[in-house]
């Protein structure tokens, strides 16, 4: 899925779906975050459909590693979210964007 990004073909959000998979997700967060800020809107674009509370936390932590003082504004709702894992990792998303 990565080679066929970098080949030119879209595949991060299909890598964002599957931060969360026990057998891939690491290796999907590692991909996105080696994209750095170009994967910030696949993940804000998964990350506004996620209703699964793991996936919603875990983008919202890897929207603080990629992402811009731009994604804050995406991020901040998350900080009510009312599940604390959601919430706390906003929080600290919000703290590495705004630095």
């Amino acid at each position: 899925i990565f080679a066929l990004d970098r080949l030119g073909e879209p595949q991060l959000e299909v890598l964002a779906q599957t931060v969360t998979n026990s057998a891939a997700g690491a290796q999907a967060r590692d991909y996105l975050i080696e994209t750095g800020p170009a994967a910030s809107a696949a993940v804000a674009a998964v990350l506004a459909k996620a209703t699964d509370m793991p996936l919603r936390a875990e983008l919202v932590r890897l929207l603080g590693h990629v992402g811009g003082i731009a994604d804050a504004r995406i991020v901040e709702p998350y900080v009510k979210d009312p599940d604390a894992a959601v919430a706390r990792a906003a929080a600290n998303a919000l703290a590495k964007l705004r630095k």
